[in-house]
């Protein structure tokens, strides 16, 4: 299918990108930067992360530091007025910005004066009974105990403060919905209605909520192509897909697991602030064991259940765990490999506990390196990672091999509309 859209900009960033790194020099959150420019939070993050990429930078700080050439001379000559005009009259266009949008900007305000001045995040509310039964230790799948590990591992040390959530049941602060193509009356108010659980159930949860979050829901491909080019300037998403504050996914899938598994992607974002989230697995096998917990919840299906369908789709992976290392996040994830990957986390869960996972992703900020915050959510060092993984994948999942091959004729030639049987016994 011919790509279609805007042809590459000339330049080393477009005047979008050029804008946002403008005001990153300048210094202030993504929301401040938001408030300023008069754009979503989420359209701020995904030029930040685009320009990155373009330029090869990893942090923020690089990102910042970095010059082009050209902007000695000509860029910085006509840059320089609009950023004087932007610094000194910032007051007034910050109270503008009020003005004009309201009530959205205002909550913006506050949530950046909230992040700048919050402590210790209050404690989450606890989650009301939804399911019979339902209780933490139902949430981590039964397995076999784990040997016990020798290496020493870093105590623990307090969280970061986290960002403050948002007040529990507000419904201004849902995700705003975008609907491409033709997408019927009902299946948009299922959406709805999902996202709404979805946003409650991971605050009573977790005690976040993620603010300023897009969801764009396509009818079809084309639709979520003209969604993608027009909320983010960027290319086709596939099924589903999170961008740094917009949620991009097919109409089918929003209603059938999806939302819950993007959401939890953002909420990994948002907590993280910016840095390393570690091994692509890690975060994906994060993002399919919380979607479980979710539906768990809803009474579509228990965690137990959830998990031996993982197990089932992981026995489809022949490679070790530590092959999905550098699998890029915006690269398609076969159902088996995430499978796999939640298998993963849900046995890391076992170890650390039902408040590990999320307790990773808030140690993140305040910690060196992500193995750092690994090692004292999960209580286990991560160089032992991938060998006691091994094992325990060994005792709870059967390893399905895949046998191809031609049969030939007495001819030497191919056969065709032959059907082989294998099956296998154990030995003795």
């Amino acid at each position: 299918m011919a790509r279609r859209g805007r042809p590459p900009h000339p330049d080393v960033l477009t005047p979008a990108e050029w804008r946002v790194l403008e005001e990153l020099r300048a210094g202030g959150t993504y929301v401040e930067i938001a408030v300023r420019l008069g754009i979503q939070v989420g359209t701020v993050k995904f030029h930040a992360r685009n320009i990155r990429q373009k330029l090869h930078l990893e942090t923020r700080e690089e990102l910042v530091a970095w010059r082009d050439e050209r902007e000695s001379g000509e860029r910085r000559g006509a840059f320089a007025p609009l950023a004087l005009f932007t610094s000194y009259f910032q007051p007034a266009l910050a109270t503008a910005a009020v003005v004009v949008v309201g009530g959205a900007v205002i909550a913006a305000g506050v949530l950046a004066y909230a992040i700048a001045n919050s402590g210790e995040p209050s404690e989450a509310p606890a989650l009301p009974a939804t399911h019979e039964g339902e209780s933490d230790t139902a949430a981590s799948p039964s397995s076999a105990t784990p040997t016990p590990m020798a290496s020493p591992v870093p105590t623990a040390s307090p969280a970061v403060p986290s960002p403050t959530p948002s007040a529990p049941g507000d419904p201004d602060d849902l995700p705003a919905i975008h609907f491409w193509g033709d997408v019927p009356e009902s299946q948009q108010v299922a959406i709805r209605a999902r996202t709404a659980g979805v946003v409650a159930f991971f605050e009573a949860r977790y005690g976040v909520r993620v603010p300023d979050l897009e969801i764009h829901v396509g009818a079809d491909e084309a639709a979520l192509e003209d969604a993608t080019e027009s909320a983010s300037e960027g290319a086709w998403v596939g099924f589903a897909q999170y961008r740094d504050g917009l949620l991009f996914i097919w109409m089918d899938g929003a209603v059938s697991g999806g939302i819950e598994h993007l959401y939890f992607n953002a909420i990994q974002d948002y907590l993280s602030q910016g840095r390393d989230r570690g091994p692509a697995w890690l975060n994906e096998g994060a993002a399919v064991y919380a979607a479980h917990l979710y539906r768990h919840a809803l009474g579509e299906r228990s965690i137990d259940e959830g998990m031996e369908i993982a197990r089932w789709g992981a026995s489809y992976v022949s490679v070790p765990l530590e092959e999905l290392d550098n699998k890029k996040p915006t690269s398609p994830w076969f159902n088996a490999e995430g499978s796999l990957a939640a298998v993963a986390v849900g046995w890391l869960i076992e170890r650390g506990g039902e408040d590990s996972l999320i307790s990773y992703y808030r140690h993140l900020p305040g910690s060196e390196t992500w193995t750092e915050a690994f090692e004292v959510a999960f209580n286990l060092p991560f160089s032992e990672v991938y060998a006691a993984f091994a094992a325990y994948r060994a005792e709870i999942v059967a390893v399905r091999r895949d046998v191809s091959g031609i049969v030939l004729g007495s001819d030497g030639k191919p056969v065709e509309d032959w059907r082989i049987d294998i099956e296998a016994f154990p030995a003795g």
